[in-house]
C-alpha cells in the first residue's frame, strides 16, 4: 500500500526512526510502500493532514490540541520524540536567563503558538506583552540569532543550541516548561499524527506501519552508528559534525516504546486550556490513541 507521510520539518537527526525503518526494509516488509516528504512550509502540516489532504505525518503535541480545537479530525497514534528540551535559546552576551530579561529584546518565535507561550510567560510574570518585540522567524531560529535578526528565540537545546555552537555561539537555553511551572517538556513532543477517517479505514495497516517503525526506533536506540548510517544514506547532506551532534544529544529523547504517554497528555492538555488553545469540553480521547499498537 503506498502511503505518503508529510515530516513536520526539512529531514533530520530526530526522524532517525522512520528513515531507519525506511532503509532497512521494515515498512517494504509489512507491505508499505511510504513516500517520507519534507512540507514546503512547516506551518502548514497541521492544516494539510487536518484537512485529509495527506492522511499521515508529525507534529508536535501542542498542534494536536490546536488542530482539534480548530476542527480538525486528526488524532496523535505515535510518539517518536520525547520530551526534547525546549526554551529560549539566547547567546551568552544578551544574559538573557530570566523572562524579565526579555524586556526591549527582540523574540523569535516559530508560530503563533510560540507568541502564545511567551505572551503567556510575560503577563504570568507581570509585564505587559509589549515589552518585548516579537518576531516570527519560522523554523530558521538559528540563522536569525546568528545574523542578529532576533536577540533570542524559542529552539530546542538538541538542535538549535548545538547548531549555535557549532557556529562559535555558545548561547543559554530557558527551559520553558520550568519557566510556566509544567514539570514535563512534553508540550514539544513529536507525535504521529493521522486523520480520523484514515484510522477509521485502515487499522491494520495503520498496526503494520507501527510494528516497522518500532523495529526502526529499536534499531536507533541500540544501534546508533547504524542509525546513522541510515540517515546520511537517505540525505547525505547531513554527512556532517553538526548533524552528527544533534544525531548524539537527541538520541537519549526518542521514545522508549513509541506509545502515547497518558500523563504528558493531560499535562499539555492543561497547558493548552492556560494559553487558551483549547477549552476544558476537548476530550483526550479525541487527540490521541494507543489502540493501533494492538493488530484488532
Amino acid at each position: 500500500m503506498h502511503v505518503p507521510f508529510l515530516l513536520n520539518w526539512y529531514l533530520n537527526p530526530y526522524h532517525a526512526p522512520l528513515v531507519v525503518a525506511q532503509e532497512m526494509g521494515f515498512f517494504e516488509k509489512y507491505g508499505i510502500d511510504l513516500a517520507i516528504i519534507e512540507p514546503t512550509n512547516p506551518s502548514d502540516v497541521t492544516k494539510i493532514i487536518g484537512t485529509g489532504a495527506i492522511k499521515l505525518g508529525l507534529k508536535a503535541m501542542v498542534h494536536c490540541f490546536a488542530a482539534r480545537a480548530r476542527g480538525y479530525a486528526i488524532q496523535s497514534i505515535a510518539t517518536v520524540l520525547d520530551e526534547p528540551p525546549t526554551g529560549l535559546i539566547s547567546p551568552l552576551k544578551q544574559r538573557i536567563k530570566h523572562i524579565a530579561d526579555i524586556q526591549n529584546k527582540r523574540i523569535g518565535y516559530v508560530g503563533e503558538f510560540g507568541k502564545i507561550m511567551i505572551d503567556n510567560l510575560v503577563q504570568e510574570a507581570g509585564f505587559p506583552i509589549n515589552c518585548y518585540e516579537a518576531i516570527r522567524v519560522g523554523m530558521d531560529a538559528t540563522q536569525a540569532i546568528l545574523t542578529g535578526h532576533v536577540d533570542a528565540a524559542i529552539g530546542i537545546a538538541s538542535f538549535q543550541q548545538i547548531e549555535l555552537e557549532a557556529a562559535g555561539m555558545p548561547s543559554y537555553l530557558m527551559p520553558i516548561d520550568e519557566m510556566a511551572q509544567l514539570g514535563c517538556c512534553c508540550f514539544c513532543s513529536i507525535q504521529v499524527i493521522a486523520h480520523d477517517s484514515f484510522l477509521q479505514d485502515n487499522h491494520q495497516m495503520i498496526h503494520r506501519f507501527l510494528q516497522a517503525l518500532q523495529q526502526g526506533l529499536q534499531v536507533t536506540k541500540k544501534d546508533p552508528e547504524q542509525a546513522w548510517k541510515c540517515l546520511i544514506a537517505t540525505k547525505p547532506s547531513l554527512n556532517r559534525p553538526v548533524y552528527q551532534k544533534i544525531f548524539q544529544a537527541t538520541h537519549p529523547y526518542f521514545s522508549s516504546d513509541l506509545k502515547n504517554v497518558d500523563r504528558d497528555w493531560q499535562k499539555v492538555k492543561n497547558y493548552a486550556q492556560r494559553l487558551k488553545i483549547t477549552d476544558a469540553q476537548l476530550s483526550l480521547s479525541e487527540c490521541y490513541t494507543n489502540r493501533f499498537f494492538s493488530p484488532v
